[in-house]
């Protein structure tokens, strides 16, 4: 569908994988001759889509409610796979630390010292 919509000089229609249920249950009325139904679905999907278009253009923030519940089961699923794999030994443990975590609290302390700083000494430098 889309693939014809783009040969035309028309948006792609993005269906969500949450409404697969739906857009399946059209396709089935569409089969039983029902296009006005079809119809009106896909309408209602291309609305959603330009929309989607829009935001992302304007760099607006493109999360809907539950994306972080479909990134957890993600992470879930992922780590269920990794179950296999053996556990890291203390020394790769300790260089993941110093490599990432530790500059990591340093970068983030340095940033909350500097504006702490800021809000008591307005117009100095931290050299005065």
């Amino acid at each position: 569908m889309n693939y014809h919509l783009l040969s035309n000089d028309f948006p792609p229609v993005v269906i969500k994988s949450a409404d697969k249920k739906n857009y399946l249950i059209a396709l089935q009325r569409a089969d039983e001759d029902d296009f006005e139904a079809f119809a009106a679905y896909i309408a209602e999907q291309l609305l959603w889509s330009l929309d989607l278009n829009i935001k992302a253009a304007e760099r607006k923030n493109l999360e809907e409610q539950g994306d972080w519940e479909k990134e957890l089961a993600i992470l879930e699923k992922t780590l269920k796979k990794d179950d296999e794999v053996q556990p890291a030994s203390n020394e790769l443990i300790y260089k993941r630390v110093n490599d990432s975590l530790i500059p990591l609290y340093q970068k983030v302390s340095e940033k909350v010292i500097e504006q702490i700083f800021g809000m008591f000494y307005k117009g100095c430098s931290e050299n005065d």
